[in-house]
């Protein structure tokens, strides 16, 4: 197989690979989605095969060329991208996960630059299961932890009163919805935490003059 034919099959498979797993990440809208994890794909596998091929024609088999030190680069680099994803708020911390997916998608770049294909077709069947199968387990493993609470605001309190209130308990929120017809207003949010945490907080918002009650769950 000539030149061409090596690295267009490393650029070819790698932007496959690292486009599956972008696929999944974008299916389900997070910020880094498919084209973010197949140009790390790709330009992972090209900066190590064109590390390997210096090695090759400089290096001599001498040793003073290590392949290894672009790789060592690249997993640092993609490291400031994946910092880049991760969102810090109320004290959460969001994009692990992707962050996480963009590392291993240079990993996959790298070990086709390498040429190991097998490896790194492996990895990204093992990622999808990681990311897809597991999904249900986790969701049902989380989903005791989440609960809708009915906040009804008696006279004089808005609904930034309430949210004033859930920013200074740093309560986890994940959904809130407003019902203006209702008399008082009522605002139904979904929040994830212990159940004590979230007693403490229906307590708090009673003193505040907001009338708390368990929804539906989660």
């Amino acid at each position: 197989m000539t030149d061409f034919w090596v690295i267009a099959l490393k650029i070819g498979l790698s932007a496959l690979l690292g486009g599956v797993i972008g696929a999944e990440r974008e299916w389900v809208g997070k910020w880094a989605g498919l084209r973010t994890h197949m140009l790390i794909a790709v330009g992972a596998a090209l900066l190590t095969h064109v590390s390997v091929l210096v090695g090759q024609v400089h290096g001599g088999g001498s040793g003073a060329w290590d392949p290894g030190r672009i790789a060592a680069q690249i997993v640092s680099g993609v490291g400031f991208l994946g910092a880049g994803t991760i969102i810090q708020s109320r004290g959460s911390v969001h994009g692990l996960t992707t962050a996480a997916g963009l590392w291993v998608a240079s990993a996959i770049g790298i070990s086709v630059g390498a040429s190991f294909y097998l490896e790194a077709a492996v990895t990204t069947i093992a990622l999808l299961l990681i990311l897809v199968a597991l999904r249900p387990v986790e969701t049902k493993v989380l989903r005791g932890d989440r609960q809708t609470i009915l906040f009804r605001l008696r006279e004089g309190r808005r609904p930034s009163d309430l949210l004033a209130l859930l920013e200074a308990e740093r309560a986890h929120v994940e959904e809130v919805t407003l019902d203006p017809r209702s008399d008082p207003p009522a605002v139904a949010i979904r929040l994830r935490g212990a159940g004590a945490a979230i007693e403490r907080l229906m307590a708090r918002a009673a003193e505040e003059g907001v009338a708390a009650g368990e929804g539906h769950g989660g």
